[in-house]
């Protein structure tokens, strides 16, 4: 698809938010271009961006995202000349289109997408726990280091969220893995919602 940072050349209006489906999307009237961001979680922007570079946010900029309490997505950040702009989205493509109006909005000639999987490629293989952990699936995993600020009193060094029947849970896990605490949690996400409860910045990944 495309790689991250795009440097579009193009300026940027904020033009639609669709509650219901998350949907954000800005529009460059001069070059015709809409950018579509989906499953939107956290938007922090102005009206307008000149000259738009689309970029992963670096860990300086993650103070941005604290609201969030773990990281399953895209982390962006939409940076002008003199101002810089933060979203949280699982998908961001851009189109060239003839209309503003979103039903037709597939039918434009793709210039760029991206999303949380693929902007993952290329990046060093992250230390990973083992399919099963304690006779249980990993369903996703997180770690903590030095980008990940404590907010609980977790010894953690790593998290895994795994399946035991019905139920989800988390795992406080060490360097090896090895089980120091766990909580049983009614849903995967609520699971991981716990773990952000203890350090800032976790960014969950399904295991390769």
């Amino acid at each position: 698809m495309h790689e991250l940072p795009w440097r579009t050349g193009m300026s940027f209006q904020l033009w639609s938010y669709g509650v219901g489906h998350s949907e954000l999307r800005m529009y460059s009237k001069a070059s015709g271009v809409m950018l579509l961001f989906v499953d939107v979680r956290l938007i922090r922007l102005g009206t307008s961006y000149p000259d738009v570079v689309l970029r992963l946010a670096e860990e300086r900029e993650y103070d941005e995202f604290r609201d969030l309490p773990f990281k399953f997505q895209l982390w962006l950040a939409l940076e002008s000349p003199d101002r810089t702009g933060y979203i949280a989205c699982s998908g961001v493509s851009a189109r060239e289109v003839t209309s503003t109006n979103r039903a037709e909005h597939a039918d434009g000639r793709l210039v760029m997408a991206t999303n949380h999987q693929e902007s993952l490629a290329g990046r060093e293989t992250p230390r990973q726990p083992p399919h099963e952990l304690d006779g249980a699936e990993v369903l996703s995993f997180a770690l903590a280091g030095p980008a990940q600020r404590p907010r609980g009193t977790s010894t953690a060094t790593g998290f895994v969220v795994a399946r035991y029947g019905d139920d989800f849970h988390l795992l406080h896990c060490d360097d090896d893995w090895n089980v120091l605490a766990r909580s049983v949690h009614d849903g995967r996400f609520k699971a991981m919602r716990q773990a952000g409860s203890e350090f800032e910045a976790l960014e969950f990944l399904q295991p390769g």
